[in-house]
C-alpha cells in the first residue's frame, strides 16, 4: 500500500457535459479511512496501511509546516491522523501526540498537531 491509495479519481466534466473534455481530479477517500478506523481493512494489513497512512500524514504535515503544497484540507488531516491513531493502536502502538510518525516509518520527526522542524 501506498500514501496514493488513499485517493480516489473522479472524473469531472468543466463544459458541463459535453464530454469533449474530461478532468480526472483526485479525492481523499474518507470512506476508506472510516473502513481502517473501525477495523482492518479487507485487502491490505494494518501494518500496510499504518505505513503508506503515516508517510501521506508525515508529508501533509511536513508540507504544512514549511510554506503550503498539501494536498489535504484540515478536516481531511484531522480524519487521517484519527485513522493512523486508530490502526497504531491495534498494532501496539501508542500514538497520543508525543510519540513521532518515525516509529511507524522512519520518516523523521514530526509529531502529531506540531509543524515541521
Amino acid at each position: 500500500m501506498i500514501p496514493q491509495d488513499f485517493f480516489v479519481t473522479e472524473q469531472q466534466d468543466p463544459w458541463g457535459g459535453d464530454g469533449e473534455m474530461i478532468l480526472m481530479t483526485p479525492r481523499f477517500d474518507t470512506e476508506l479511512l472510516s473502513t481502517l478506523r473501525a477495523g482492518p481493512l479487507a485487502e491490505r494489513t494494518d501494518l500496510e496501511a499504518a505505513i503508506a497512512l503515516a508517510g501521506l500524514v508525515h508529508d501533509e504535515l511536513l508540507s504544512f509546516g514549511t510554506g503550503g503544497g498539501q494536498t489535504l484540507n484540515d478536516a481531511e488531516i484531522g480524519s487521517g491522523l484519527v485513522a493512523l491513531r486508530s490502526v497504531t493502536k491495534r498494532l501496539g502502538v501508542n500514538f497520543d501526540g508525543s510519540t513521532t510518525l518515525s516509529v511507524v516509518t522512519g520518516l523523521g520527526s514530526v509529531r502529531c498537531g506540531e509543524s515541521a522542524r
